[in-house]
């Protein structure tokens, strides 16, 4: 990759200068020879003010320095202190919605198990209540085999049927309808394919309510052992939970030691980062040597950063400054943050490190 029509320059302008300054800042690039450099660098959104400066290098070169300081550097320390602020308030709602959880459960089993204690204060009573509920239910079950059983499906269709409500109706009061109007409308062929379903289903509700009749007359024989074994397992499994639950709250009483330490040190930063931030500085600087023919080359450019607390700037060179000379022209950002994006990873010898 060429490199010459960034590096070197020439003035355009004849004539004798005042300083070498004023040789740089007239001068003009190859890159953009319509705009001189003083125009180009003078001019750029993202500085709030620049600076130039003259002077004898290390070999005795004369050295021309420009500065651009940053617009929005202090905001980056300011915007992580706000984020510091937010990932705190963002721990802290779930830690609260973690232990409000926790809490409601808790209140859950203990209602649970003052319930269980008090069925368990007088099982008989339970296991009475319940046999009275089996014995209602094997009542209907029974009515409703002693009055379907011995239907045929013709008789269900014309007549329909009353199910109990806890047996599952398998859609059979729909197949009726449907059948009964495609009977009656003289539809033999799609009759007689409802009819069978109207069939099948009516035989298998059968088979469920003798089922469920032999069910209940089987948990009636044994309703008070089952009983109180029923409530002894509740009972149980309330203080399991309890116990579980109350362990929970414990660890978390013991994470938010460890998280309010964490807290205290991370709110300490943030105060020391916004205490600090308007003494925050970072410019950018080129430098450039002029030539024996009044032209002149860029030998050097980076970032200089000082960030809250920090006593010294510390120097981020560019590895090749003339590629970033591009970005001056181009002027299409207003802030560090964003001007550092620009520059992207491969024009800097190190991170930037945020």
């Amino acid at each position: 990759m060429k490199r010459a029509p960034l590096l070197l320059c020439v003035t355009l302008i004849a004539g004798c200068f005042n300083s070498d300054i004023d040789l740089i800042k007239t001068g003009r690039l190859d890159l953009k020879p319509e705009y001189t450099v003083g125009e180009a660098f003078d001019n750029r959104k993202v500085c709030k003010n620049t600076s130039w400066d003259a002077f004898k290098d290390e070999r005795q070169r004369a050295i021309v320095e420009y500065r651009c300081y940053f617009n929005g550097y202090d905001t980056v320390f300011t915007n992580k202190a706000a984020a510091i602020h937010a990932e705190l308030e963002e721990l802290d709602a779930k830690a609260a919605h973690k232990r409000e959880a926790l809490n409601e459960k808790l209140a859950q089993a203990e209602k649970e198990l003052s319930d269980a204690r008090e069925l368990l204060s007088d099982p008989k009573t339970v296991a009475m209540k319940l046999k009275a509920e089996y014995d209602a239910r094997h009542a209907s079950y029974t009515d409703f085999l002693k009055n379907n059983r011995n239907r045929d499906t013709d008789d269900f269709i014309s007549n329909g049927i009353e199910i109990p409500e806890s047996l599952d109706d398998l859609g059979i009061p729909t197949l009726l309808t449907q059948a009964k109007r495609l009977r009656d409308g003289g539809d033999d062929y799609g009759y007689y394919g409802v009819y069978q379903r109207v069939k099948s289903s009516l035989n298998a509700l059968m088979v469920d309510a003798q089922s469920r009749v032999a069910h209940l007359a089987s948990l009636r024989e044994t309703v008070e052992e089952d009983t109180e074994k029923s409530l002894q397992a509740k009972y149980k499994a309330a203080k399991d939970q309890i116990a579980s639950i109350k362990g929970k709250l414990q660890a978390l009483d013991a994470e938010h030691v460890e998280y309010q330490e964490y807290k205290t040190q991370k709110q300490a930063e943030a105060k020391e980062i916004l205490a600090s931030s308007g003494e925050a500085q970072a410019y950018e600087y080129y430098r450039w040597t002029i030539l024996d023919d009044e032209s002149f080359m860029i030998v050097g450019g980076g970032i200089m950063e000082k960030p809250p607390g920090q006593a010294e700037f510390s120097d981020k060179p560019y590895a090749y400054p003339a590629d970033t000379v591009a970005l001056v022209y181009q002027d299409n950002v207003t802030g560090f943050r964003e001007y550092k994006q620009a520059i992207g990873a491969k024009a800097w010898t190190r991170m930037l490190g945020y």
